[in-house]
């Protein structure tokens, strides 16, 4: 958003309350909003293969008119054979907006949890949006599970980082 010159006001002009919030949204509009919606798990879901909903890790947002947006979503992935890879994603409905893909460390010959995450920055329309994580198999023959607990939630996170 272009600055805007501000308002100039004569000795013994009256600043109003309409004057200040013009002059404040015209001229701090690009400032970040802070968190728009955040969701976490501290329970598993397993065996997963197909791409599936992670339960409660959806978050429905409403965002502003030309604003920008980052969605980051981090969680715990457990395989049941070390061949198995995984994939996170970020979507809208059934559009995709980010996705990651990811095998496990296998050096002890283990499948032992491990982190995925995602991130994406968006200008979506302004309005109402609902975003969720869903993780998939994308190879390998084994189950894939969301591992979560107290101490290492799951989450997504919305955030309005500016115009």
């Amino acid at each position: 958003m272009p600055y805007t010159t501000p308002k100039t006001w004569a000795s013994g002009d009256v600043l109003t309350a309409a004057d200040l919030n013009t002059y404040v949204r015209d001229n701090v509009a690009f400032l970040a909003a802070g968190t728009l919606g955040y969701a976490q798990v501290v329970a598993n879901q397993v065996t997963i293969t197909t791409n599936v909903d992670l339960t409660g890790l959806a978050v429905t947002v409403t965002v502003g008119t030309a604003r920008r947006i980052k969605i980051s979503a981090e969680i715990g992935v457990g395989v049941s054979n070390i061949d198995t890879t995984a994939r996170i994603q970020i979507q809208e409905g059934a559009t995709v907006l980010q996705r990651r893909d990811a095998k496990p460390d296998v050096s002890d010959g283990t499948t032992n949890l491990y982190e995925l995450g995602a991130s994406v920055v968006l200008t979506p329309a302004a309005g109402v949006h609902t975003y969720k994580l869903t993780l998939e198999r994308v190879a390998g023959t084994g189950n894939v599970q969301l591992g979560a607990g107290t101490t290492f939630p799951a989450f997504i996170i919305v955030e309005d980082i500016g115009a």
